[in-house]
Parts: C-alpha cells; sequence; structure tokens
C-alpha cells in the first residue's frame, strides 16, 4: 500500500478518472443536444468526421484521420455519402475495404444520402455535435460540378459555421496534366439507353415534321423539351445530354429556317437555340438527380421496413428455435442466402451444432474456421481475407454482454458497400434476439440452481433434524440398556422409547421415499373395490398413541357404498391428514374424519380445531418443504405435499381451507365410480 500510493500513480489514476467523467458528460451533451433539437456545434470536447468515398484514396484519409483524433485525444466518426449515380462493382469492393478498415481502426461509421451532398455532411455533423471535418482534397473539375451550381469544397467551407474544416492532399500520380483539373462525370448507363434516347428523338422530329408548317417550329421546341423531360424520369445522364443535343441539332437542322442547314438566320433564334440547348439539359439532368434520389429514398425505406418486420417478427419469437426460424426466413428472403447457426455451450466453447440443419454441407474443416471466427470474433472464411478456400462465410454474432456464436452463410458473391452494412444491421437485430433468449435461459437456469440450493440447505436442516432426535433417542436409551441396571419398569419405558423413536425414523424415511417416487413419476394406483371403515380403523389404531389427548369423531354414513381407490395411497395420505392433525390441535379438541359419496366422487374431510393455516399460507400449504412460520419445531414439511400428489395420482383434488370458529379443514375429491355390490346391498 506505501508503494502504490505514490505522486505518480495517484496522478495517473486522477487523468483516467477524468477522461472517463469527460467521455461520459460529452455523451450526455451529444444526446442533450439531439432531444432539445439544438443545432450546435457545441465544442465541449473534440469530435472528428471523415468523409469517405469509394476511391483508394479514403484510406489514406481513414488512417490519417484516426492519427489525428489518437493525437488530439478525439472521439472519430467516418460517414459515406450515398451518390445519385450507380457505383461500378470495383467502386463496390473499394468501398466495401474502406469501411472494414474504419471500424478496424475502432471508427464510428454512418452512412446518409441527399440530394445535396454538402448539405447531407453539415446535417449530420451538427447532430453528432462534429467540430473538425475531414475531407481529401478535390482534385477534378467536371460538368456536373459546374451544373451543381458551386464548387464542392468553398460551398463547405462557406456553410460550416463554427465547425472547422482539414483538407487532405493525395500522393497520387496524374496520368496526364490535362485530367488532372478536368474529366467527365461518370456515366454507367447501358448502351441501350443511347440508342432508346437516340431513337425516341428522331422519332418525334419524323412525326412532328409534316405538322411544323402549321404549328410553327417555336411550337416543336417545346415538344422535344416535352420529349426530353419525360426520357429523364428513367434514363440516366449519359442519355440525357445525348437526348438533348440531338434534339437541339435536329430542331435546328430540320425546323429553324433555313431548313437543311445549321445556320441560324434570325438572332432570337440563336438565343432560342441556345435557351433551348440548355434548359433541355439541365431540366433532364435535375429530373434524373431527383429520379435517383427517388430512387436512393425508397431503397432506405423498403430496407426500414425489412428492418422493422424483422424487428417485429423476432420479438414475437419465443424461444430460440422460433428465433432462428424468424432469422433463416428473413434472410434467405432479403438476401437469397442459405443461414445456419452454430451457439456456444453456455462455457464460451462453440458448439459442433448448426441450428436448423442446413442445407449445405459443413465438414470439420469448416468447424475449425467456425470456431476461429467465434475466438477472434471477426469474419472469416469465403471472400474474406482470413482463410477464403472455405466453401462458407462464417460471421460472429456481435452480443452486447456475451460472446454467442456464429452464423454460417452460403454465398456465390461477396457483400459489398451499402449491402454488407444493411447485413451487418440484420445481423445485429438478429443477434440481439439470441441474446435476449441465451440471457433468459442463464437466468432461468441460475433461478434454479438457486431454489436447488435453498432446497437443498431445507432439506439438509429438515432431515438432518428430524434423523438426529430418534438416533439420539435410541442411541441413548440403548446405552442405558446396556451399562446399567433397571428395574422392569424403567426398561419398558426405555422399550417404548426405542419403538417410538424407531417409528418416527420410519415415518421419516417413508415420506422421502414417497417423495422420491413421486418426483420420478413412478406412482402407479391399483385400484380395487375398498371399504372405507377399513380405511378409518387400520389409520386410528396406528395412530392410537397420538390420539388418546384427543376427541376422535368419525363420520360415515350407514349406506357408505364402496369406493374404488388404492387402499396403500389413500391409507397415506388420511395418516398424513390425522397425525397432522394432532400435531397442530390443542390437546382435548375434537378431530373429526368425515366421509361420503357426492356426484361420483368419494369425499374425505379432516377437521380440527387449532388455529388453522394463515391466509398468506394457504396457496403454498400442499408445497414440498412449506412450513407455516412460527410453527413447533420438527417434521419436514412432506407430509401435506405427499398428500396432494397421492391424490392427484387418482385425478382428484385437494383444497385446505379455515373453519369459521377456528381450526382447520383439508377436503379430498377422489372421482370414483359406486359399486354394483353396494347397490344390491342397498
Amino acid at each position: 500500500m506505501q508503494n502504490f500510493f505514490r505522486k505518480g500513480n495517484i496522478t495517473a489514476l486522477r487523468e483516467m478518472a477524468l477522461r472517463l467523467v469527460a467521455d461520459r458528460v460529452d455523451k450526455q451533451v451529444r444526446l442533450y443536444m439531439q432531444q432539445k433539437r439544438i443545432p450546435g456545434p457545441w465544442k465541449s470536447g473534440l469530435h472528428l468526421l471523415a468523409v469517405i468515398g469509394p476511391s483508394p484514396q479514403s484510406a489514406t484519409l481513414i488512417r490519417w484521420a484516426k492519427n489525428l483524433s489518437y493525437t488530439m485525444g478525439a472521439s472519430l466518426l467516418t460517414l459515406y455519402v450515398e451518390p445519385l449515380a450507380k457505383l461500378s462493382e470495383s467502386q463496390k469492393d473499394q468501398l466495401g475495404k474502406n469501411i472494414n478498415l474504419a471500424k478496424q481502426l475502432g471508427a464510428d461509421y454512418l452512412t446518409t444520402s441527399g440530394p445535396d451532398v454538402v448539405r447531407a455532411i453539415l446535417n449530420v455533423a451538427h447532430k453528432e455535435n462534429i467540430t473538425h471535418i475531414i475531407i481529401g482534397k478535390p482534385r477534378q473539375w467536371n460538368l456536373i460540378a459546374f451544373l451543381s451550381l458551386g464548387n464542392f469544397l468553398n460551398r463547405l467551407i462557406r456553410h460550416s459555421g463554427n465547425i472547422d474544416v482539414y483538407v487532405l492532399g493525395s500522393d497520387r500520380t496524374q496520368r496526364n496534366d490535362f485530367f488532372k483539373y478536368i474529366s467527365i462525370p461518370s456515366f454507367t448507363s447501358h448502351l441501350s439507353q443511347y440508342f432508346l434516347s437516340a431513337a425516341t428523338i428522331g422519332l418525334t422530329a419524323a412525326v412532328c415534321y409534316p405538322f411544323a408548317h402549321v404549328i410553327g417550329y417555336q411550337v416543336v421546341s417545346f415538344i422535344l423539351l416535352f420529349v426530353v423531360s419525360i426520357l429523364a424520369t428513367f434514363m440516366g445522364i449519359g442519355p440525357i445530354l445525348l437526348a438533348s443535343t440531338l434534339s437541339a441539332t435536329v430542331w435546328n437542322y430540320l425546323f429553324i429556317p433555313p431548313k437543311f442547314t445549321l445556320d441560324v438566320a434570325r438572332t432570337e433564334d440563336i438565343l432560342m437555340l441556345g435557351m433551348f440547348f440548355f434548359i433541355a439539359l439541365l431540366n433532364g439532368i435535375l429530373t434524373s438527380k431527383v429520379r435517383r434520389q427517388e430512387r436512393l429514398t425508397r431503397d432506405r425505406e423498403e430496407r426500414t421496413n425489412s428492418l422493422y418486420r424483422l424487428t417485429r417478427a423476432l420479438s414475437q419469437a419465443s424461444g430460440l428455435k422460433e428465433v432462428w426460424e424468424v432469422a433463416v426466413k428473413a434472410i434467405k428472403k432479403h438476401f437469397s442466402l442459405d443461414t445456419a447457426f452454430i451457439l456456444q455451450n453456455g462455457n464460451n466453447v462453440l458448439t459442433n451444432t448448426l441450428r436448423p440443419v442446413p442445407i449445405f454441407d459443413f465438414t470439420e474443416n469448416d468447424f475449425s474456421v467456425a470456431a476461429w471466427s467465434f475466438r477472434h470474433d471477426k469474419k472469416a472464411g469465403k471472400f474474406t481475407d482470413t482463410l477464403p478456400s472455405s466453401a462458407l462465410t462464417f460471421y460472429p454474432l456481435p452480443g452486447t454482454r456475451i460472446k454467442l456464436g456464429v452464423i454460417v452463410i452460403k454465398q456465390s458473391k461477396s457483400l459489398r458497400g451499402d449491402e454488407e452494412i444493411f447485413w451487418e444491421t440484420f445481423l445485429t437485430q438478429i443477434s440481439n434476439a439470441i441474446e435476449r433468449e441465451l440471457l433468459d435461459d442463464m437466468a432461468n437456469k441460475s433461478l434454479i440452481l438457486e431454489e436447488s440450493d435453498k432446497l437443498y440447505k431445507t432439506l439438509f436442516n429438515s432431515v438432518s433434524h428430524e434423523l438426529r432426535i430418534p438416533v439420539t433417542t435410541i442411541m441413548g436409551a440403548a446405552d442405558t440398556l446396556m451399562y446399567s441396571k433397571h428395574t422392569a419398569q424403567t426398561q419398558t419405558s426405555l422399550y417404548k422409547e426405542i419403538y417410538t423413536a424407531s417409528e418416527r425414523l420410519n415415518r421419516l424415511i417413508e415420506n422421502l421415499l414417497n417423495i422420491s417416487r413421486l418426483e420420478s413419476g413412478r406412482i402407479t394406483p391399483h385400484l380395487d373395490w375398498c371399504d372405507v371403515h377399513d380405511l378409518v380403523n387400520k389409520v386410528t389404531d396406528g395412530l392410537k398413541q397420538e390420539l388418546l389427548l384427543f376427541k376422535l369423531d368419525v363420520v360415515i354414513p350407514t349406506d357408505m357404498p364402496l369406493v374404488m381407490l388404492d387402499f396403500g395411497l389413500i391409507e397415506q395420505v388420511l395418516h398424513n391428514l390425522v397425525f397432522n392433525a394432532t400435531q397442530y390441535a390443542p390437546a382435548g379438541t375434537v378431530i373429526r374424519i368425515k366421509m361420503y359419496y357426492d356426484n361420483q366422487s368419494f369425499v374425505l374431510q379432516v377437521t380440527d380445531r387449532g388455529t388453522g393455516f394463515p391466509e398468506n399460507a394457504l396457496p403454498f400449504i400442499f408445497n414440498k418443504f412449506f412450513r407455516v412460520e412460527g410453527t413447533k419445531a420438527g417434521g419436514t414439511g412432506l407430509g401435506l405435499s405427499i398428500v396432494k400428489g397421492f391424490v392427484e395420482a387418482h385425478n382428484g383434488k385437494v383444497k385446505a381451507e379455515n373453519r369459521e370458529n377456528g381450526g382447520a379443514r383439508i377436503t379430498v375429491v377422489i372421482p370414483s365410480p359406486k359399486s354394483e355390490m353396494s347397490e344390491i346391498t342397498q
């Protein structure tokens, strides 16, 4: 202790505590800002936002941003803004690598979309209380940037407000100085769209040409402009650019005087031609952007609905089996993948059992890959950097409190870009449901263990106490008889004590054996016609000593028929009920045994004038090892539970209640047909 409490250690601990407190308070500030819709940013802490994309330079940007955040002691968030244009296959691959790199370096990741990239970035920055935005240096200029009315970097700096903007350069060499500054937009439309746009403009011109002298060439321009707008609703930027150029050229060549030339005689026609071209181009491009934004919004809505339906289905699932069925069905529907799960056994060891049974082959080598993925908490297998020779792909199930297991999928192509993000979100929802079920099972097992431990202690204390008393009595009496001389009267008294203790010990052993038979389900009644008078006589003879201090009242109708019972089991039932009454009723009071036949049932009642049962104890009277608080010591609390077990073995019911003027009443009702012999006798 003297070596620990040094200035250096205390200073280090203080710094660690302050950092933890600062992180917690910073999270509270951001949560408060989001709840109160405060735009911010509040520079109460340092938060970096790195804007990435599907380019190799984004990897350098992520590493540099991570180093900067480490140096500044700041948090790092990476953001990808979905473009309106579709990504190529190589771009999707690169985007997936960039996202994985950001996650490996411990950076949070978000994705967003919007027609204005600058506004989309700033919306996220204000929402997350970002203090610094890091972007790559734009090195290319194209027509789309010009038509978007502004340079991206200048607009970001102008609208960023209190947020600092870091611009990271690139060390990539350019092949041509011209393309260092000038480039063309990336067109991804299919060749058939170019052909269709050209054919549509040509067909429109051919239809309008015979009527040009009637409607005028100015009206033709509006018709062509309308056609270009229609094409923009289902074609890309490239075909729209071609349609705008062809429509302007065709309108000039076929309709503007002088016809069949590209010359324009009138000045106003020159202005109109220029305006026509730019209006057609701008209208087509803007319409195409709106359509692409609508497509992105629709895709996001579909994914959101899919996640909502999955979450709802998982919340309604009960048990791991239903969770697997819901998950496999949803993955098959949205990803067209065959799936199986491998979970841990509760001791952080992966089981070699796939659930549900997969429809694909699974070998020992595949299990080794799954074990590696589970142990290192990383994906492995096909289309990954780890053990890619496997025919299957393995993803660890992300748990918040415990390690869950691995999900196995069989895929023909890798998940890239947004699809992989959607898959990880999907997987998180499934993992949460599996973790919920596993934690429930663990909680139930813990409760069972706790109850078992409590039951063990109760059983041990009760049985040890009950065994000790008769054994001590027998040993003491036997020792006195062996080593001392006594009169005949004293010897008889000692023999009675040994006999009484032996009976008590035998009763305890019988109760333990009976409750064991009940727990194992081995009680099978052997039904036969019984006379209840024989039943009462045998029980009262066995309890003659206990009943000496009480007034026994036996009430049996004279016309009581024979009943179908297991004589041995019902004898034990009546014995336990009467003995229980002798233990708790005051001496000199009446203990009544009443039997009668009612509505095809044999009814047995044992009543006394004791203190009765506490109202809060009535629901637990027939539980194993239950004893009412405040009762005298002795007994194991098994007598009434054995009564209930034997009665239920006869498909009967037992009920305990308090009498109005004090005392208790226990009623046993057992279905039993009336004997034909009894009816003949009657």
